[in-house]
C-alpha cells in the first residue's frame, strides 16, 4: 500500500528544485507570480491552463490561505512561474479569462 502522506512535500521540493534550478543569478528572482486568488476553483482553472500551455507553474501560500477554513481573505493563494515564462504565461492566462463573466 502506497504512503501519500509526503506527496505535498515532495511536491514542495520538486517546486524548490526548479526554481532554485532557474536562478542564476541569486539577486533576481527566480520565478514571478501570474496570478493570484482566494477562489479555488479559479487557481485551478488557471493552473490547468498553464499546464496545457506547456508551462510548470508553482502554487504558493494554499496551505497558508487554508488557515481557518479558508476565512482569512487576505490571504491568497499565487500561481509563480519562473521568470523566462513569466510574459507567456500571462498572456495565456489573459486569453483564457477573457472570456469569463466578472463578478
Amino acid at each position: 500500500m502506497s504512503d501519500n502522506r509526503n506527496a505535498p512535500m515532495l511536491l514542495q521540493a520538486k517546486s524548490a528544485a526548479l526554481i532554485v534550478a532557474h536562478a542564476p543569478d541569486r539577486r533576481k528572482p527566480a520565478v514571478i507570480e501570474v496570478f493570484r486568488t482566494n477562489d479555488p476553483i479559479q487557481l485551478n482553472f488557471a493552473e490547468t491552463v498553464l499546464r496545457e500551455a506547456g508551462l510548470e507553474p508553482i502554487i504558493l501560500d494554499g496551505e497558508t490561505a487554508n488557515m481557518y477554513g479558508g476565512a482569512l481573505p487576505f490571504i491568497k493563494r499565487r500561481i509563480m512561474v519562473i521568470d523566462e515564462e513569466a510574459h507567456l504565461a500571462k498572456s495565456v492566462l489573459k486569453e483564457a479569462f477573457k472570456d469569463l463573466p466578472d463578478e
